[in-house]
């Protein structure tokens, strides 16, 4: 099933954008799966994802998101559902081999709830180690993987999580994330913590060089239990080496612990 986005109103009218991969954001900001530079459309404005089996539309800031006129901040989408973001308007289109209506879902966003499993979300890094982590791990080590792009949508997706009582096992984070950076991402996933009364803290891990600043051994304290990893080049192998350590120690923590 090929999902694509029609544009008929708005800068690129006439014009087809394929989504090749889920999840994708929408944004005019050049980190986008999706770039939409036009007017009123803010640099991470939306995301396609899978929940379900169901394509979904998802709001991630407080710019203007309608589906067949109506405002929405979250919508299940069907074939020929009108679109619009900011000052853009299109129309969402299903192709491809008869069944369901319903787009199959990517390796990273498959549903991943056996028990037992071990539960590991990334934030930030580059689209190349987004893709490693979501698929060749998953595959490699049978983890139950998610990735986010930027700290608001990690911090909305663990508040959820934790209300669900089903954070994740570990938290890797990049420093230079979008809207909110990893250091403040951690302290803000404590705080959330505390609000729901958790004794358990979810490990976190810090992926990136630390930044050279007196008040990062008081954030190193109070985000324990936490590790790091720090990259000596900062290249894209070198992390996806770090990350497939992560992964291996969080297995390991997981099988002792049961």
């Amino acid at each position: 099933m090929r999902i694509s986005l029609i544009v008929l109103e708005g800068q690129r009218e006439g014009e087809r954008l394929q989504v090749s991969r889920l999840p994708a954001y929408l944004g005019s900001g050049d980190y986008s799966d999706i770039v939409l530079p036009a007017r009123g459309v803010l640099d991470s404005h939306a995301r396609l994802s899978l929940s379900d089996n169901d394509l979904v539309l998802s709001s991630l800031s407080s710019g203007r998101l309608q589906v067949n006129d109506q405002e929405v901040d979250r919508a299940v989408l069907r074939d020929g559902d009108i679109l619009e973001l900011g000052e853009l308007k299109m129309l969402l289109q299903f192709s491809g081999p008869a069944g369901d209506g319903k787009p199959e879902p990517a390796a990273g966003d498959r549903d991943q709830s056996a028990p037992g499993g071990v539960r590991i979300w990334t934030a930030g890094f580059s689209e190349r180690v987004r893709e490693f982590f979501a698929q060749d791990l998953v595959l490699d080590t049978g983890i139950e993987a998610e990735t986010f792009r930027t700290g608001e949508e990690v911090l909305t997706a663990f508040s959820k999580a934790l209300a669900q009582d089903r954070p994740p096992d570990l938290l890797i984070l990049d420093l230079k994330l979008p809207l909110i950076n990893g250091v403040n991402v951690a302290i803000a996933a404590r705080a959330f913590e505390l609000g729901y009364y958790r004794t358990d803290r979810i490990p976190l891990a810090f992926l990136f060089a630390p930044p050279q600043s007196s008040g990062f051994e008081k954030v190193i304290k109070f985000c324990q239990p936490l590790t790091m990893a720090s990259p000596e080049n900062g290249g894209e192998d070198e992390i996806m080496d770090h990350l497939k350590k992560l992964v291996d120690q969080a297995i390991a923590r997981k099988a002792k612990a049961s």
